[in-house]
């Protein structure tokens, strides 16, 4: 028992005797603060720079206006224009197709024929009405003598001077020449019906010559515009029927690209140039002064064609806005047009720009100058829900800036106030966010 307490006896001795020297009056343990280390942050100086709002949508090309040739006439074949191919190219104007004209000039003769006809009876009308109107005039001077006659038998009975069968027989002549004269007459208040009858035949025959003419000049189909010709269904001597497809034609002056666009991406564009509302553009009250307005912002547009490695670039106008919001994609629909889609820039080296090919839209507006763009990455929110950005000030240490945002593009936001000119934006996202304390900034390029 005695050796154990000898055994533990020296170590508390040692120790009470360390801690009486540790406590001894007049000293204490010095303790110096100790300087975080830096956090590495990636920063990116503001540079204020020229930006051009845009946005993009994508769509297919389709001709400005198709055209279908249906035959008007049946009938056979007789010639075809070689260009008639498909893929081939036509020009305004040329005789395509041609029918057998022949049952169609025949039908033209005998329509002239019945119009002749007509012509020739109302001829014949007008002298009748000449010839009985001059023996009208005859007869009625007869009429005059024969009641002359009348008169001076009854005189000479009167006298004892003529027996009175004399004076029957006068009248008899009489009543003989007014029933002449009463026939004439008759005849003459017939003959305006006859004459609008005739013209109405004459009219009728005309309009059946015109016809005939029409159906004839239906033989033969020409080309109202220049382009290419697609889907031919049709073939020298091959009989055809009124109403069948002979072949379609593409316009190839200008092409139509109805490109959809997130309505985001157009409120983002329109806010930029301070001209319209994203509401007007979803549910536009009339499409038609929507797009008055669209007008005047000056936008250009650009249709983007990617072959490979490669992207071609056409200039476009603005035509129209579609008007409604699709309701399986969400997307506001915008035409554009391309003149002249099929020409070949050799200074360019671009293609031609085929129908149904897929394509992006730029719509562009005009240059905005001296525009503060930052990362959407480096906006945070306060619990308020107030947007800031986290800046190094001039010591390299971690502070906040409130921000006033303006519209997004891509994936860079405006910043309209908050933010000047040399200010270290912090991209990274600290962790922990502690205001003030030192950071190692590394350029975000």
């Amino acid at each position: 028992m005695i050796g154990r307490v000898v055994w533990i006896l020296p170590p508390l001795l040692a120790g009470a005797a360390v801690f009486i020297w540790m406590t001894r009056p007049g000293e204490t343990l010095s303790q110096e603060a100790v300087e975080p280390k830096p956090l590495p942050v990636r920063v990116e100086v503001i540079e204020p720079i020229v930006f051009q709002p845009q946005a993009v949508g994508y769509g297919y090309v389709q001709p400005v206006r198709s055209w279908k040739a249906v035959a008007q006439v049946s009938g056979r074949i007789l010639r075809l224009d070689p260009s008639i191919e498909e893929g081939a190219f036509i020009a305004s104007g040329a005789l395509a197709v041609e029918v057998d004209p022949q049952d169609y000039e025949v039908a033209l003769s005998i329509a002239d024929a019945a119009l002749a006809e007509a012509e020739i009876s109302l001829a014949e009308l007008s002298a009748s009405e000449a010839n009985t109107r001059r023996t009208l005039a005859l007869e009625k001077e007869l009429e005059a003598v024969f009641a002359v006659e009348v008169d001076r038998q009854q005189s000479l009975v009167d006298r004892g001077s003529s027996t009175q069968t004399a004076v029957e027989s006068a009248r008899r002549s009489l009543l003989g020449q007014q029933r002449t004269v009463l026939s004439l007459e008759n005849t003459l208040a017939l003959l305006p019906v006859q004459t609008q009858s005739l013209e109405a035949a004459i009219k009728t025959r005309r309009a059946e010559v015109e016809n005939a003419r029409n159906i004839l000049s239906t033989t033969k189909l020409n080309v109202p515009f220049e382009g290419r010709v697609q889907e031919v269904a049709v073939a020298v001597d091959q009989f055809i029927r009124a109403g069948d497809t002979l072949f379609s034609l593409d316009d190839i002056s200008a092409s139509n690209i109805v490109a959809e666009f997130q309505p985001a991406q157009l409120s983002d564009l329109f806010s930029s140039a301070e001209t319209l509302s994203v509401a007007e553009l979803i549910d536009p009250q009339d499409a038609r002064e929507v797009f008055s307005v669209v007008q005047a912002m000056d936008l250009s547009a650009t249709v983007r064609l990617t072959v490979g490695d490669l992207i071609h670039e056409w200039d476009a106008d603005l035509v129209r806005i579609i008007g409604i919001t699709s309701a399986e994609t969400g997307t506001v629909g915008i035409v554009v047009r391309v003149a002249n889609p099929g020409d070949i820039d050799p200074s360019k080296q671009r293609p031609p720009l085929s129908n149904d090919a897929f394509v992006e839209v730029r719509l562009t507006s005009q240059p905005l100058p001296d525009v503060t763009l930052i990362e959407r990455d480096a906006v945070r929110y306060g619990v308020d829900g107030q947007p800031f950005a986290y800046v190094a000030d001039e010591t390299d240490r971690l502070d906040i800036r409130a921000l006033k945002l303006g519209a997004v593009s891509g994936d860079y936001i405006l910043v309209s106030e908050g933010l000047e000119r040399g200010d270290l934006i912090v991209l990274s996202d600290p962790q922990p966010a502690v205001l003030g304390m030192p950071l190692a900034a590394v350029s975000a390029e």
